[in-house]
This record gives C-alpha cells, sequence and structure tokens, in this order.
C-alpha cells in the first residue's frame, strides 16, 4: 500500500477512534444530565405540594381535597406522570395518575400500576423521586424516561450522519495532506529507483526547510559524492588495467627455446595486479636463468616491486649472474622500496651437463621429479632457505646444486597452487602435488603445466580462486 494512503487511513481511523467514544460519552451526559434536571424540578414541586398537603392536613380538610390538590399539581409539570401518597413503605393513601403520558397502554388500576412502577422502577422506563411528609408518610412523584431515551437515540442517529460525514471529509483531506506531504517523498523514492538504475545525474529540488527538505539536500549530495566515487573507481580500475597490462607484459611472452631443456610456465593472478611473478633469462654462455618469486600482498604496489625486481635481476645478470649475489642485489631493491617483502627462488641451468645451481630467499624449494627412480622430493630442506628478501640486510645467501638426468624435472611454484583450499576447507597440498608430477612426469612440460592447473582447479570446485598463482617447470631431454 502506498504511504499515502497509509497516512490518509491512519489519520481517518483516529478520527473515527476519537471521534465515536467522544460523541457517545457527551450523548450519555446529555441524557443524565436532561434526566437530573427533570429530577430537580419535581423535587421542587413536591417541597411546594408537601407544603401545601401540609397545610390541608391542619385545616383537617378531607381526603377528597388532598386528591383534588394531587390532580390540580399534576397539571404543573408536563413531565409528572403520576403523584402518590404513601404511608410507611408500602401502603398507598393516595394516587393520581395521567394516563395520557404512559409511555404505552397498560392494564390494571391507578394504584396496581404506581405499585408496579415503584417496585420495577429499574426495569420500566418510569422513574420517581421522594419527598417525606408528616406522619411517616411520602409524596412520590413520578416521569417517564420513554422521552429521554427517544431524544438519546435521536442523537445518536445525529452522530452516525456526522460521522458518516466527517469520515468522508477526514478522508477526504488526509488524501490531500498526504498527497501534499508524500509528494516529496515520492520524488525521494522515484530519485532513489534511478540511482539503483544506475543514473547518477539525477538531482533533487528542496524548497523547503524542513526535514523533507534536509533530507533532498542529503540525497543530492549523496548522489554527488557516490558519483565522484565512480569516476574515482572508473580511474582506479582503468589504471589498474594499465598496471596489469603492463605486468603481463613483463611476464615471459613464449617459452625459452634451448637445446636439451624443454621449459614451460603460467602466472595466474587472482587480483586486477597480482604479486607472483616468475622470468627466464637466455645467459650470454648459452645457460639459463629461471626466477620465481612472490610479493606479499596484492594490487598495484605488489606489482611495481614485481616490475622492479625484474628490471634489478636483468641489470644484475648482465653483470654476474651467481645466484647468491643476484639474490643479494634484489634484497637491496626491496629494502629500498618500503616496508614490502619478497619470496624469490633463482636458478642458473646448464642444459649441456644438467646442473642446477639454485638459490632462495623465503621461497618454497623446488621439487625434483627423479625419472629413473619415479620419486618426487624438495631439492633442499625448508630449514636451509634464507630469509625472504626485505626482511633485514643480508648478503650471504646459500646456493644449492643438482644434477637433472634426462627424463627429470625440476619444478618452481608459489604458495597458491598448495594453498588452494576446496569446500571443505582442504588445502591441496604437497602430497596430491606430488601425485599430479607422478601421474603426468612422462608428457611434455606444458601438458604437464595444463594437468596441474586442471586438478587444482577441479580440486577447488566453486570456491573462488584467493591467491595469486605461479607455476615454472623444467624438463630435461
Amino acid at each position: 500500500m502506498p504511504l499515502r494512503y497509509k497516512i490518509s487511513l491512519l489519520a481517518t481511523v483516529t478520527v473515527l477512534v476519537v471521534l465515536i467514544p467522544l460523541s457517545v460519552i457527551h450523548i450519555r451526559a446529555l441524557a443524565q444530565a436532561e434526566e437530573e434536571e427533570i429530577q430537580g424540578r419535581l423535587r421542587a414541586i413536591g417541597r411546594f405540594m408537601a407544603a401545601e398537603l401540609a397545610t390541608i392536613e391542619l385545616g383537617a380538610e378531607s381526603q377528597s381535597r388532598q386528591y383534588m390538590f394531587l390532580q390540580i399539581a399534576q397539571n404543573i409539570d408536563a413531565d409528572l406522570l403520576f403523584s402518590a401518597i404513601y404511608r410507611g413503605n408500602s401502603e398507598i393513601e393516595l394516587t393520581v395518575l395521567n394516563r395520557s403520558r404512559l409511555p404505552q397502554m397498560l392494564a390494571g388500576s391507578d394504584e396496581e400500576l404506581i405499585q408496579q412502577f415503584v417496585d420495577q422502577q429499574n426495569s420500566l422506563a418510569v422513574r420517581y423521586v421522594s419527598v417525606p411528609l408528616s406522619q411517616d408518610r411520602q409524596l412520590l412523584l413520578g416521569y417517564s424516561i420513554t422521552a429521554i431515551e427517544e431524544r438519546r437515540q435521536q442523537r445518536q442517529l445525529q452522530m452516525v450522519a456526522w460521522a458518516i460525514g466527517l469520515t468522508a471529509l477526514a478522508i477526504a483531506a488526509s488524501i490531500f495532506f498526504a498527497q501534499r506531504l508524500t509528494h516529496p517523498i515520492r520524488k525521494l523514492a522515484t530519485g532513489m529507483s534511478r540511482v539503483a538504475r544506475g543514473d547518477l545525474k539525477v538531482r533533487l529540488e528542496h524548497a523547503s526547510r524542513d526535514e523533507i527538505g534536509r533530507l533532498a539536500q542529503d540525497f543530492n549530495q549523496m548522489v554527488a559524492d557516490l558519483q565522484e566515487n565512480v569516476i574515482e573507481r572508473q580511474r582506479m580500475s582503468h589504471e589498474l588495467d594499465i598496471a596489469r597490462r603492463i605486468q603481463q607484459s613483463l611476464l615471459p611472452q613464449h617459452e625459452p627455446e634451448v637445446a636439451g631443456l624443454d621449459v614451460a610456465g603460467v602466472c595466474l593472478t587472482y587480483a586486477e595486479v597480482g604479486g607472483d611473478y616468475y622470468d627466464y633469462l637466455l645467459l650470454r654462455d648459452g645457460r639459463l636463468a629461471i626466477a620465481i618469486g612472490d610479493v606479499f600482498g596484492h594490487g598495484v604496489s605488489s606489482g611495481l616491486l614485481a616490475a622492479a625486481v625484474q628490471g634489478c635481476l636483468q641489470n644484475q645478470v648482465s653483470v654476474d649472474s651467481d645466484p647468491g649475489k643476484v639474490l643479494a642485489a634484489i634484497d637491496r631493491v626491496v629494502r629500498s622500496s618500503g616496508e614490502q617483502l619478497m619470496t624469490l627462488c633463482y636458478t642458473v641451468l646448464d642444459p649441456q651437463n644438467g646442473l642446477a645451481t639454485i638459490a632462495s630467499a623465503g621461497h618454497w624449494p623446488p621439487y625434483h621429479y627423479v625419472a629413473r627412480t619415479g620419486t618426487v622430493k624438495e631439492v633442499y630442506p625448508s630449514t636451509a632457505i634464507a630469509p625472504a628478501l626485505g626482511t633485514f640486510p643480508t648478503d650471504v645467501y646459500p646456493t644449492h646444486q643438482i644434477i637433472l638426468e634426462p627424463g627429470d624435472l625440476l619444478v618452481f611454484y608459489s604458495d597458491g597452487i598448495l594453498e588452494t583450499p576446496n569446500a571443505d576447507e582442504e588445502m591441496y597440498g604437497e602430497e596430491r602435488f606430488h601425485e599430479a608430477l607422478h601421474r603426468h612426469a612422462a608428457k611434455t612440460t606444458q601438458q604437464i603445466r595444463d594437468a596441474i592447473l586442471e586438478e587444482v582447479e577441479r580440486f577447488r570446485g566453486d570456491v573462488p580462486q584467493d591467491d595469486d598463482i605461479a607455476l615454472v617447470i623444467v624438463k630435461r631431454l
């Protein structure tokens, strides 16, 4: 139901709830006041009659003179229905009844009817007032409340008519004022709907200075701020898209072609700009340098640091490709960039003899798949890894060497693979990774890479990717 109709209904119900009880109370009060006014008149008449009857009694007048006096007094007031003199509580001495004023035709003598009125005055439409006389007697003056009831019913009918009229007037007036009152609110609701549909140019007029006017001002300010935020977000999204494209351009665009080696890599980011990074560098002596790293966090700052690391790596390799010295040079770049940290594994591989020289700064140790035994093992224990870059200054990064035989695999990866969760909050883990390498070791590195990524995605299911994934696989042919 629209708000204006709710307000109209509330106003109408309020009018009825207030008007009807007040009208009923007023009508009852009028009836009670009218009856009290009749009782007051009859008591005054009764006191006058009591004084006259006392005079008649003192003059030893006969009972007939008292009867005649009661008949004459009957015409003093139009509401006087009967007069009666009672002795004690129940003995009637004298009665005068004006049958023309009875509320209905009743059978019986005057004494019987008056006695019935006295005995049943709470159930019949006849009441009386009592005035004391001498010698244990009372003067009863009766009156009918039928006219009072008729007037009360007539007033009730008038009240119903007035209530209907006032209700119609209240409905019309409440609808009119509700329309006026809710018009700004309807405009505000329309404006909100337009904003929800993406229209941020909508503005509301706010001529009034009340709460509605202030609400319209706040709405306009909110939409203006929202428009600025949207523009800012679009600008940031555009800049992030540019940064993402730049970062993607920094990654290898094709696999290196090195005789005796089969190499494949991939980097998947879950944010616009990720923190994982890998690169290939062909050295002058024919060896292949491979770097893989993970900047702590995500976003533009992580991508910028990865780009700076790549530049430093390429520059340092041209000077000295020793893995330990390369990591020491990159550590200085990371520490100078601020408070960010980065793990990095740097390897120099000789395709002639399969010798791989590896240095790591906080990065996961690569896996060595031995084709001769069909086993997968870490090149070195994780306890032998140097701290992450940027942790504290050091020029010492130990190196490790292994020999790759034909068919062997050297697998570099980031934590995004091992820590991929599924719906049951289980991690993909090393064991599944080892089994996947063992199952697909006979394939090409591209096939192995694609198979592992497919298994990781199948393991994750509907759980969204929450970390970057970097993977580089080297196979000696």
